[in-house]
């Protein structure tokens, strides 16, 4: 349940923190304690939480950011949630078991739980889910990136639900905990525009209000969540409220228009500007399996099929210099997968700076100078600053490259369909395995993915499909490997350490070890407060 799933959390999250002080910051995490209304110290009802991105997708089942996810959790709840580090919790279902060949799943559903419309919660309304992301519409974005492989689903009786694989899916916990229940009855009378027109109906301690696009979004609490012994916050309304521009966000904070900023982390200028608001902001900083990384196009025509190509890019980029400059929190990248990343391998090396070596590379490869382009999201943090610096680099040894910054939609669009020669960007891995990273590399859309390494692609997978946990710890090792030594399809820059703003007093907000971020559970401890 939500208590145990938060205790659990916060263990490990204070453990992750002890691990990573910092001078001057304050390292650990919030907990996510509940406190009795009449103990509470007289303060406003509305908590407002600043995020530097945007909402951008309304459906629960199509969208593949975070951001939309942070949102969306406030009404929809899935059926197991994770503490993003490796262990799984009942939610909508109590408990679940696996076929002996991994093909199916079986949830035994909690009873009583219904949608603020009353619809009752039941087997009916997980076949309901499962078949509109299987037989729907093909743009859904729920099954090509969380459960790619789902199949079918059949209700056993009212509170059992057997769902169905076309492999074996040793790793669908994972995408489970991402798959967020809708009602069934609802969306077949107000179908798709239940979502757009604002009518969410979930199961979840909050209702979906109002959102004013690059704005806001608003929740208000729902008095009969079913899960209300287990929380109940103090707060009668959320807002999240979306600011880009960090020093905006950062100055709205210290005038108290806002509680709390998220950022991908903040840098060590923008944790400056709190320095005269301490004594009622905290600044915590957490360790998580986030990655800043290049994906680089396979496209028919594309440069990055030469190795040498690939190899002189990386060999161009001075790192450790780019961190002493902007970074100092981040650390090197030892293979693709982060620290705490099933399939991370310690021993690998450092990526090798030497400008000299990657001249002579490229003059040996098939690169004929032709123009090309990095796009970056305009919600990367510092994205200029590392866009330019990177350019800077690379073109000194030969290359000829430019920058293109889109908004984040735009530059998601771009990503899925293929349409970029390299991008930069930031993600983490949930759960502590690596499958979201790897299960596109083997995938059909051979305009953008490297395709052309069976090797590689069996790793892959064995990965996805091995039931056996040492054996598919040894296929992501080999995997993260391969991807180190050939530098594709991705080229890893360094790994991330967050560090977010949060008045004290404000506990469960979640600072999760895969980077994500989670504030449905936001409450008040005045015990905690200035």
């Amino acid at each position: 349940m939500t208590k145990r799933f938060i205790s659990a959390l916060v263990a490990v999250l204070l453990l992750a923190a002890a691990l990573t002080a910092c001078d001057g910051q304050t390292t650990q995490t919030p907990d996510a304690s509940s406190t009795s209304e009449g103990s509470v110290k007289e303060r406003s009802r509305t908590v407002n939480i600043g995020v530097n991105s945007k909402l951008l997708n309304l459906d629960p089942h199509n969208f593949r950011d975070r951001d939309s996810e942070l949102s969306l959790r406030f009404t929809y709840e899935p059926l197991l949630v994770s503490d993003h580090a490796g262990s799984f919790f009942p939610m909508l279902a109590k408990s679940w078991d696996i076929s002996p060949d991994g093909t199916a799943w079986t949830f035994y559903l909690n009873e009583g739980i219904s949608f603020t419309n009353g619809e009752p919660f039941n087997a009916d309304t997980v076949v309901y889910n499962v078949e509109r992301v299987v037989d729907g519409s093909p743009d859904l974005v729920f099954r090509t990136v969380y459960l790619p492989d789902l199949k079918s689903a059949e209700k056993v009786d009212e509170y059992t639900v057997k769902i169905n694989f076309s492999n074996p899916a040793p790793l669908a916990a994972a995408g489970f905990r991402s798959f967020l229940m809708i009602p069934a009855e609802a969306h077949q009378e107000y179908g798709d525009e239940m979502f757009y027109g604002m009518n969410h109906i979930g199961t979840g301690p909050w209702f979906f209000n109002d959102w004013v696009d690059g704005q806001y979004s608003q929740f208000l609490k729902n008095p009969d969540y079913w899960n209300k012994a287990e929380f109940d916050s103090y707060f009668n309304e959320v807002y999240i409220r979306f600011i880009t521009e960090v020093p905006s966000a950062i100055a709205a904070h210290i005038a108290g228009d806002i509680d709390a900023y998220f950022s991908s982390s903040l840098s060590i200028d923008s944790q400056a500007m709190y320095a005269r608001a301490r004594d009622r902001i905290e600044l915590v900083t957490y360790p998580t399996n986030r990655t800043n990384w290049l994906g680089l196009s396979f496209k028919e025509g594309s440069i990055w099929h030469d190795e040498n190509v690939r190899k002189a890019w990386d060999m161009a980029i001075d790192r450790q210099a780019i961190l002493d400059t902007f970074l100092p929190n981040e650390i090197l990248p030892r293979g693709f997968f982060a620290p705490g990343l099933e399939g991370h391998d310690p021993n690998l090396p450092h990526p090798e700076y030497d400008p000299e070596k990657a001249r002579q590379l490229l003059a040996d490869s098939s690169y004929d100078g032709r123009p090309f382009t990095l796009l970056i999201s305009t919600n990367e943090t510092m994205g200029e600053e590392k866009g330019l610096t990177i350019m800077e680099m690379v073109n000194a040894v030969g290359f000829n490259m430019s920058l293109e910054f889109e908004d984040f939609s735009v530059f998601s669009a771009r990503q899925v369909g293929g349409d970029y020669d390299i991008f930069l960007i930031q993600t983490g891995q949930g759960n502590g395995v690596p499958n979201r990273a790897l299960a596109r590399i083997p995938n059909n859309l051979d305009n953008a993915d490297y395709t052309d390494n069976e090797e590689m692609n069996a790793l892959v997978r064995g990965y996805l499909s091995e039931l056996d946990p040492v054996k598919r710890a040894e296929y992501a090792r080999q995997a993260n490997q391969m991807i180190f030594e050939l530098k594709a399809p991705h080229i890893s820059l360094w790994h991330i350490q967050q560090t977010q703003a949060v008045n004290y007093g404000l506990v469960g907000l979640l600072f999760n070890p895969d980077g994500e971020y989670q504030f449905h559970y936001v409450d008040w401890d005045p015990s905690k407060a200035p």
